[in-house]
């Protein structure tokens, strides 16, 4: 259900200056780029623009004596775009080459342009949207690239007839952008590796890129004795090209039999491959029962997989955490690619290699083939390999680390003398790895405070000022006059950093914290900060009062710090959310084979443990059921099977769930987003509202006979253009089908202000209740004036979920909330720099299956507990009308609401970030003078 852009099809290159360590950008390429003439007459490097005589045909900027490196002077750009309008041939350069210099203390964005003679429009010109760092750097893009975007390239660049050549930073940035030695460049490093008797092949599409050094194979490179190599009796279910991590192993050809032949003189050779696959861009894993590799008859390679060995894999990197210290490269590729080595003999001219496997087993990405006495030079052209592959990797995606906060803090002498600093931080605020304590941030003791059955945080973070090794933390149990909170209420964890992307595409990424992984144990190395989070879980029959305890922090040496902790229950409980508000998605599958019990046993319980999840944390929707299969007519009824989706419904009553959900695709049998006009003939109808009442009039019956819960059905993901207009049609039809309802039907779209001609509004008033992410008042009002109603799908956080949500729900009247996304991991669910986007996950799993929450959905949780509050609030101020303090619950309300409007998604933008605890703090005072307390 999220709405993204990946960018274009080039690869672009930063090469960083060196930095200091502590700084916030690290690493360079590790192969080093040679630039000898090869191919091109002259030299190796031809100058485009040095900017000595002024903007040397650039459109705008200006000639300036700064941070040049060619010469004196170079380009300022202020603010939007400097272009070269002139025809150029860049026939036989391998690279685009511009020095770069960003005078801000953030990374800026950078949008590079180009066009040729062919092109006519956005899509037939390359389009690169990336970010370049603080200070110095050099921006290297292949010239061999492909016009469009990434996730949708176009023809090849016609290197010969270049027309246009644009930098761009957007209009109002921060601080100017200088460019100087705009270059071409070309590069024979592969030429100077290769070698007489060397075979080296880089399978995928006719499209995808080609690694240097090695040949291009297609499905249409079938063997002849002319070319003396191709394929040979060879199936190929799919050529695929994932779009990443480099040029050689992020294209392939997934081959069920058959294989490769190479006319090759008798003799014994090497051979290297690889069969492993990066994982598609639309999260497409590898997963096989078994595959097998033949050379010359012989089985070199026989790898089987069951769901054990399947979740083995599939959770490798789950308790992997992330540090800048961390080599991403060696960290996640290598251990992704297993490639597979073997010597064979050929005695009759010709070298076969046959495959066997069917699906995604054999993802044929490289092929080496060279004579065995030939060994040194084949382990050099292997090492050249895997050197381009982490050039193109590590220049490709660029790590960007945090700043860290507080860099002048100095500890105290007593702190130097323990070795560590305790300090606590609002848990609305990030702590990450270099941050250190503020002023008065430094505690030794804990506090928290929470309803009778609320779930509350109480967290504090650790700065090692050495090596502190394994750090436990243990918490004991909390006592007071009213009680006992046992310390196995209390969830202790720490908080785990990870990779996370900065551009959608990844190409930009950092390391962030992500996941409260429970365990009360931590490596704590020197300067390394560390975060833990305590969950304080007191019982619905708690009584209220202050309970006091101690948190104790240790290491294999003993004690090291000691916090006393007090935690107050307040009087009373909250009320239950009275929306529809959860997640999209409610499962946490793995990609295993949906026909193997075991696999399908797995998906089962984790769906279980996720529904529980949601409904302890108060949530009281999600999506994804029923799944219905939808069977044609038969004797003029419609034929569903019920059998899976009338499970699911009993599983979603079992976990306490009662309020609608929103279905999303998830009917097998029939295209809910348009009209499907065979499934509507095949079943006899020509009116295709007639067909829709034909259709679910029965399931609705069984829908109310099997007590489930209610649905809305979802006809729409963001449609735009053509798609929008079959969209409007096709929900007109189901409106018709049902004006009022039941069945009800939704779709996710989005439309701001009072514009009735929006065709997105004219989505929206057909849906029954429209589904929308972008969204203010104006649209909102015109919607129900034209007699709709609308849900609120995506930017989930505290406020949307909160504050933000209840004036939504009670001064404009909003039937559902939902956001992205429970578990929709693509690719490995623990590596975010494959596939499509980075891994939304409000909570992830481990290969035990035990649920690891990520902030996300913890914060969200407390902002449905802001909304709860509220709830709460306003009902006792109903109640006790005549109280004092219903009057000032009214005008907390009031002033609150007053101070924003629909559309204002940013909390902290508001109010600030000590806003969060204030707040609450009001709301809870109130409810307690309401209470008599």
């Amino acid at each position: 259900m999220r709405t993204f852009t990946i960018f274009a099809s080039c690869l672009v290159v930063f090469t960083f200056a060196a930095c200091a360590a502590g700084e916030n950008l690290i690493e360079d390429g590790s192969f080093e780029l040679t630039k000898p003439a090869d191919e091109v007459s002259g030299p190796a490097t031809r100058i485009i623009a040095s900017f000595e005589d002024g903007t040397d045909g650039f459109s705008t900027g200006e000639s300036v004596a700064r941070h040049a490196t060619e010469g004196k002077s170079s380009l300022r750009i202020k603010g939007g775009f400097a272009a070269l309008e002139e025809r150029m041939d860049w026939t036989g350069f391998d690279y685009l080459e511009a020095d770069i210099y960003n005078e801000s203390t953030k990374p800026a964005d950078l949008y590079i342009e180009i066009r040729d003679d062919k092109t006519t429009g956005y899509w037939t010109r390359v389009n690169y949207n990336t970010i370049v760092p603080p200070g110095q750097s050099t921006v290297v893009m292949p010239t061999n690239i492909y016009v469009g975007e990434k996730s949708r390239p176009g023809r090849r660049l016609d290197k010969a007839a270049v027309t246009r050549l644009v930098f761009s930073i957007p209009e109002g940035a921060a601080a100017p952008v200088y460019i100087d030695n705009v270059r071409l460049v070309c590069d024979d490093s592969a030429r100077r590796v290769r070698f007489d008797g060397l075979y080296a092949f880089d399978f995928g599409t006719e499209a995808s890129p080609l690694m240097e050094g090695f040949t291009k194979f297609t499905p249409a490179t079938v063997y002849s004795t002319g070319r003396g190599y191709g394929l040979e009796d060879a199936q190929i279910w799919k050529a695929y090209d994932a779009l990443q991590p480099e040029p050689l192993y992020q294209d392939f050809l997934c081959i069920l039999s058959g294989g490769v032949a190479i006319d090759l003189p008798d003799g014994n050779y090497h051979v290297f491959l690889n069969i492993d696959s990066p994982s598609g861009f639309w999260g497409e894993y590898q997963v096989y029962r078994e595959r097998t590799v033949r050379a010359e008859g012989r089985v070199v390679v026989q790898d089987t997989m069951d769901f054990a060995s399947f979740n083995q894999k599939y959770y490798r990197f789950w308790d992997t955490e992330d540090l800048p210290s961390d080599d991403t490269f060696e960290k996640y590729q290598e251990p992704y690619f297993q490639e597979k080595e073997f010597d064979v003999e050929v005695t009759d001219g010709q070298l076969n290699i046959d495959f066997q496997g069917s699906g995604w087993a054999v993802s044929l990405s490289a092929l080496v083939v060279y004579p065995v006495e030939k060994s040194a030079e084949g382990a050099r052209f292997l090492e050249f390999a895997r050197a381009r592959r982490r050039f193109h990797f590590d220049n490709y995606f660029k790590r960007i680390l945090h700043t860290g906060s507080n860099a002048d803090f100095a500890p105290s002498a007593q702190a130097q003398a323990a070795g560590l600093v305790i300090f606590r931080r609002g848990y609305m605020a990030d702590v990450y790895y270099n941050d250190r304590p503020a002023p008065g941030e430094v505690v030794d003791a804990l506090a928290g405070a929470a309803f009778a059955g609320e779930y509350e945080p109480v967290t504090f973070s650790l700065l090692p000022l050495e090596d502190l090794g394994e750090v436990t933390v243990k918490v004991s149990e909390l006592a007071g006059d009213a009680g006992v909170i046992d310390a196995g209420q209390i969830d202790v964890g720490f908080v785990s950093y990870r990779l996370s992307r900065v551009t959608m595409e990844g190409s930009v990424y950092t390391i962030s914290p992500r996941l409260v992984m429970p365990s009360a144990k931590v490596d704590a190395p020197a300067g390394v900060t560390r975060r833990f989070w305590l969950t304080v879980r007191p019982g619905e029959d708690a009584a209220p009062g202050v309970y006091t305890g101690e948190v104790e922090v240790a290491s294999a040496g003993g004690t090291l710090a000691r916090l006393p902790i007090e935690f107050t229950v307040h009087p009373g409980t909250l009320d239950g959310a009275d929306v529809p508000a959860g997640s999209w998605g409610h499962t946490i599958d793995t990609p295993w084979f949906s026909n193997d019990p075991a696999g399908r046993r797995w998906n089962e319980e984790m769906a279980q443990k996720s529904l529980a999840k949601l409904r302890e944390g108060g949530f009281t929707a999600f999506s994804g059921m029923p799944s219905v299969s939808y069977r044609g007519f038969q004797d003029g009824k419609p034929v569903f099977d019920f059998t899976t989706a009338d499970a699911q419904m009993k599983a979603a009553r079992e976990a306490g769930f009662t309020m609608p959900i929103t279905n999303y695709v998830r009917f097998a049998g029939l295209n809910l987003y348009y009209k499907d006009t065979a499934a509507m003939e095949a079943a006899g109808f020509s009116d295709y509202a007639e067909f829709i009442r034909a259709v679910w009039t029965p399931l609705q019956a069984h829908a109310e006979e099997a007590g489930w819960l209610p649905v809305y059905w979802n006809l729409a993901d963001e449609p735009i253009g053509d798609d929008l207009l079959r969209s409007i049609e096709n929900a007109r039809a189901y409106r018709e089908a049902f004006p009022e309802g039941p069945p009800f039907f939704t779709g996710a779209t989005s439309f701001r202000s009072a514009d009735a001609e929006d065709p997105h509004f004219e989505l929206a008033k057909a849906l029954h209740v429209a589904n929308v992410n972008g969204h203010d008042e104006p649209a909102v009002n015109l919607l129900h004036q034209a007699g709709g109603d609308w849900a609120f799908y995506n930017g989930g956080n505290r406020w949307t979920y909160g504050i933000y949500m209840y004036k939504a729900v009670k001064e404009f009247d909003m039937k559902l909330r939902v956001s992205w996304h429970w578990n929709v991991v693509a690719g490995d669910p623990y590596y975010a720099l494959d596939c499509r986007e980075d891994d939304y996950a409000w909570c992830n799993s481990s290969p035990s299956g035990v649920l690891l929450p990520s902030l996300t959905f913890i914060r969200n949780r407390e902002g449905l507990d802001d909304y709860r509050m509220l709830v709460t609030m306003a009902r006792l101020a109903r109640e006790n009308a005549d109280a004092p303090a219903a009057q000032a619950a009214d005008e907390l309300i009031e002033e609150r609401m007053s101070s924003f409007q629909l559309g204002q998604r940013d909390h902290d933008a508001l109010f600030g970030v000590d806003d969060w605890d204030v707040f609450r703090g009001r709301v809870t005072e109130v409810i307690g003078r309401l209470r008599g307390s």
